[in-house]
């Protein structure tokens, strides 16, 4: 009796740790040049002075963003809910770990994306995009919905995005 309990708590183990291991959203071949997520890179480590040198090697357009680059932060997390619980969500980040991606859409359909197909469908989006963390609440939130051809009859907009520099910024408006 007692090996029949062991031999089932071990196997149910098993499936909580298969369970929690979801790479579904990983994405398996990010461009080389997407800035990544340091662990331990805390911008309040470094002073500003040398936050600026290290940035100064760069070559940046007038907005401060780095040319050449596609995409200008590391992650990006949205939910946008709409009437009738229709719901937009993406999930996007890069980090030492690897790139994951995810997009559920039921506003214009009913779509559920992960890894490299949603990677494939969100990256001309963020290629697009020409805000930084400099940019008004009302610019990154049109060029979101503009980008992702999205109403602005929301309900709930939710943004948060960490950007290459490791600033981090919350966009939220609510109707």
């Amino acid at each position: 009796m007692k090996k029949q309990f062991l031999f089932l708590f071990f196997i149910l183990v098993g499936f909580i740790l298969y369970g929690c291991n979801n790479d579904e959203d990983k994405v398996t071949n990010p461009p080389d040049d997407a800035p990544a997520e340091q662990e331990n890179s805390n911008r309040t480590d470094q002073s500003d002075d040398e936050v600026d040198n290290n940035q100064s090697s760069k070559d940046t357009n007038q907005n401060g963003m780095q040319n050449g680059r596609e995409i200008h932060f590391t992650s990006f997390d949205l939910d946008i809910d709409y009437a009738d619980n229709k719901e937009f969500d993406v999930d996007y980040e890069n980090d030492t770990d690897g790139m994951e991606a995810e997009l559920k859409d039921t506003v214009k359909g009913n779509e559920h994306l992960q890894g490299d197909v949603a990677f494939n469908r969100i990256s001309p989006v963020f290629e697009n995009f020409d805000f930084d963390k400099n940019s008004s609440d009302d610019d990154v939130i049109s060029q979101v919905l503009k980008g992702f051809d999205l109403d602005d009859n929301f309900i709930e907009f939710e943004l948060e995005i960490s950007y290459e520099d490791g600033t981090k910024k919350e966009y939220k408006r609510r109707k």
